[in-house]
Order: C-alpha cells, then structure tokens, then sequence
C-alpha cells in the first residue's frame, strides 16, 4: 500500500516537470500549488483508504469468493465429465468387444454354412450320379430286353420260315408251339 502511495506521489510531483519539458513555455504554478494539489491528492488517498476500503475489501472478497466457487464448481465438472469419459470408455470397449464377438460368431456360421452347402452339393452330386447310373443300368436292361425281343421275333420268323419249307402243315404248328413255349420261358 505504501509502494502505491509513494508511486502516485512521485507522478503528481513530477507533472510540473513534464509540462515544462513539453515546449520550454509552460507556466509555473510554483511550489505552494503543486504542495496543495499534493496534500489534496493524499487526503482523498486517505479518506478512500478510510471509509472506501471496507467497500472494495468486500467487493474483492466476494469476486475471491465467486472466483473460488467458479474454480470449485469447475473442477466438479472437470470430475464429473472424467467420470463420464471414463464410463463412455468402458462402454465403448464392451461395444468393441462384442463387435469383434458378433463377428467371430458371423464368420463362423458363414463357414460353418459354406461347409453345409459344399457337403449339399456333394451329396447332390452323389446321388445324380447314383440316379445316372441307375438309369444307364436301367435303359441298358431295357435296350437288352428290346434286342432279345427282337431276336426272339427274328428267330421265330426264320424258324416259321425254315419249317414251312422243310415241313408239312401239321408238324410245322406244333414244332411252332413247341418253339414259341421255350422262347417264352427263356425270355
């Protein structure tokens, strides 16, 4: 506090200094003046400092004490929102967490699905080929029995016709007969 009334005493002593440094012109209000603006001066220093100081006191408290709280009520926030970053931290790694789960679960039903089709399609495939087989047999057997049926028919014409010539009418039908019943029972 002193510091500051010595420093504002020097100012106001040394004004008159100044203005007649400014042109070399200036009027010189002369001692008593400048002692009396100077003894004003302190007395208002000394009556603010008196009666204005309980005022600026309070007034510099109260901004202290605002500026604490601000400061406290700062810091719960800061607090509070590390707690929350913290809280949304965890939860982003669970999220990261059963992300990367779902996925190991997804491409392990993808093969565990590829692995069905392929084993589908194998099976189809085996069973085309049982039916194609099955069905070559089956044409093969029918073809045999066409042929057979065909020689069977072939040779009973040429037997007819053999037998006509070499043969009367009679004996020509029952060899015929005859003929027609083992072919049958061969067939």
């Amino acid at each position: 506090m002193l510091k500051r009334i010595t420093l504002l005493f020097s100012l106001a002593c040394t004004s008159g200094v100044a203005f007649a440094a400014g042109g070399g012109e200036g009027t010189f209000l002369g001692l008593p003046l400048i002692v009396f603006k100077v003894i004003n001066f302190v007395i208002l220093m000394g009556l603010l400092h008196k009666f204005a100081r309980p005022a600026i006191a309070n007034m510099l408290s109260s901004s202290a004490q605002a500026t604490k709280e601000k400061v406290s009520t700062a810091r719960s926030s800061v607090t509070e929102a590390e707690k929350q970053l913290a809280a949304y931290q965890i939860k982003v790694s669970n999220m990261e967490r059963e992300i990367e789960a779902r996925q190991e679960a997804a491409l392990k039903a993808i093969a565990e699905e590829k692995q069905a089709i392929i084993q589908d399609a194998e099976d189809f495939t085996k069973n085309l080929a049982v039916k194609t087989n099955q069905r070559i047999e089956q044409d093969v057997l029918k073809a045999k029995g066409e042929i057979q049926a065909f020689l069977v028919s072939e040779s009973i014409k040429l037997a007819e016709e053999m037998v006509t010539d070499s043969m009367s009418d009679k004996k020509q039908e029952s060899l015929m007969e005859d003929y027609s019943k083992v072919l049958e029972k061969t067939a």
